[in-house]
């Protein structure tokens, strides 16, 4: 289901539209007017939808989402970067610091398998 029935649910439509998954199908459908929907006097008792603020919320939604997710990426990845590939005085972990794990590790598990069991 995709709609904003309940919180559950609305919380799970607008993962999907985060994750790109249809979003400008559920804007589209949340643009229906007359004929194809049933009016009411009540907004909360109608299935009408409402053009500009569906255009407006999914659209801006999406690009802030995007933009947010984007850049949390970006971050992760400079930050995985700067950690391995920085000055020798600055990095975390020095080239001799890896080089060193790799021969112990090589030391360790015998068979090259990548796998050290549990009681080595």
């Amino acid at each position: 289901l995709a709609n904003f029935g309940s919180p559950v649910t609305g919380v799970a439509m607008l993962f999907r539209i985060v994750t790109g998954e249809d979003w400008n199908k559920i804007m589209h459908d949340c643009m229906i007017q007359p004929p194809y929907c049933t009016p009411a006097a009540n907004y909360w008792e109608t299935d009408c939808g409402n053009f500009s603020a569906s255009l407006i919320y999914f659209c801006s939604f999406y690009v802030i989402i995007t933009y947010i997710v984007l850049n949390l990426l970006v971050a992760i990845i400079m930050e995985n970067f700067s950690l391995f590939y920085s000055n020798e005085e600055d990095a975390l972990l020095s080239y001799a610091d890896i080089r060193n794990f790799q021969n112990t590790w090589n030391i360790v598990d015998i068979q090259q398998r990548g796998v050290i069991p549990v009681k080595r």
